[in-house]
Order: structure tokens, then sequence, then C-alpha cells
């Protein structure tokens, strides 16, 4: 194999010559890790992107559909309860009203975008595409919370009337006050389970029209035709719950 010495530089010309060839090289190099780079982490944001649209097409969409779904019929089982107490109902009616009273108990879950916030690829996203996913993922916890808040009540709802005989009168103001804070809770559920899905679908994780069918045929079997699946349009946030109960709970768009 022959060797071949390196050529001897002669002037300045080819001193800048050679120079200008390591730098091309190494810019080339450069050029070609970023493009690398800028690959890995394209890749790496849009599985983070999917992962977070799944959960919240399959996951917490479903679950804000059907308490959308159900919220008619919760609403009006909690009205009778109180034209029951309005017209001195008897204590065993009002219990069986308070038995019957069953809303959905729903987990949401926020796994995926918490795995996006513990690692760097939110901070390769870009400020706008990160404040966009974060738009649906920042009211679940105020869903989780007053799903936990309902839970309690529908206890203490149960648990303000006497198992057997007739109901005091602070026993019933209990049961009316109870009532009074469920309509709450499941008015501030209703409105941010819409805006959880108006945000959703802007994401492109929307609920297709087949799984919206299939839902709402679920929820009218547990709840009666009472059940009604709204369109998700912003205009009718203002109908579902007011402005003040929204920023009451925090729950403002």
């Amino acid at each position: 194999m022959d060797v071949h010495a390196p050529k001897p530089i002669h002037g300045w010309r080819d001193f800048l010559k050679e120079i200008g060839i390591v730098v091309i090289g190494v810019l080339i190099a450069l050029s070609a890790e970023q493009a690398v780079e800028a690959l890995h982490w394209r890749n790496k944001i849009a599985s983070a992107e999917q992962a977070m649209r799944l959960e919240l097409r399959d996951d917490d969409g479903h679950e804000g559909f059907v308490r959308l779904t159900a919220g008619r019929c919760l609403d009006s089982a909690l009205v009778a309860m109180q034209q029951a107490t309005a017209r001195h109902a008897s204590t065993a009616e009002l219990r069986a009203l308070a038995a019957a009273y069953h809303p959905p108990l729903r987990v949401w879950d926020s796994e995926a975008w918490k795995a996006v916030l513990a690692s760097d690829v939110g901070t390769h996203m870009g400020a706008a595409r990160l404040v966009q996913w974060s738009a649906p993922y920042r009211l679940l916890p105020y869903l989780s919370e007053l799903n936990a808040r309902e839970g309690e009540y529908v206890a203490d709802l149960n648990a303000s009337l006497p198992a057997t005989g007739t109901a005091s009168p602070a026993e019933l103001a209990t049961f009316r006050r109870t009532v009074a804070q469920l309509r709450r809770v499941d008015d501030a559920m209703v409105g941010a389970a819409h805006m959880v899905l108006l945000r959703t679908a802007a994401l492109g994780a929307g609920l297709d029209p087949t799984t919206r069918d299939s839902l709402a045929t679920l929820v009218r079997s547990a709840y009666g035709p009472c059940a009604h699946a709204p369109e998700l349009r912003s205009a009718s946030l203002t109908a579902v719950s007011g402005a003040a109960d929204m920023r009451r709970w925090g729950l403002e768009q």
C-alpha cells in the first residue's frame, strides 16, 4: 500500500484552502448531527402527542362524554328530591330517592401528560404547542376533586335520613342542603366535562360518531331516556353552567 506524505503548504492561499476544507467538514458533520438530533426529537414529540391523544380520546374523553350525557338525568333526580321535600313527602319516599341516586364514578387520568412534564419533550415542543396540550389537562384535577366531593355528598345524602321512622326537621334541613350541594357539583362537572371534550377535539382527539352513539346508548341503559348527548359547541357552555359558577369552581375557559 502506498502511503502519500502530506503536501507541504506553500503560502497563505494554500493555508486558507486547507482551513476551509477543515471548516466545511466540521460544518457538514455538525449539520448532520443536528439533523439526526432534530429527527430524534420529532419522533419523541410525535410519540408523546400520540400517547396524550389516546389518553384524552379513549379514557378521559369517554368519561367526559358519559358525565355530559348523564348530567340532565342527575339534575332531574336532584330536582325531584327538592320538590319532594317542598311538598313534605314521607321520609320513606326521600330515602328511596336518595338510594336511587348513583352518579358515575370516574377516574380522570393524566399519566401521558405527566410523562411529558417529567421529560425534556415539553421543552422541545414549543411554548404554543405545549399550552395547547395543557388546555384539557388543566381541567382534570378539578374534575377529580369534584368527583371526590360528589362521592362524599352522596354518602352524606343517605346518612342524613334515619334508617327507619320519620326524619326530624334538622335531618330534613341537612338533606336539603346536601341536595343543593350535589346540584352545584353536578353543574360544575358537566361544564368542565364539556370544556375537556371541546379542547380535546381541538387537538384532533375527539370522539368519533360511532363511539359517541355507543356511549350514549350505555348511559341511557343506566339512567333512562332522560340521558341526552348534546352537541359540543362553545356557545352552549353558558347554558351548561353560569359564569359565576365556572369562576367559583376554577373552571374558566
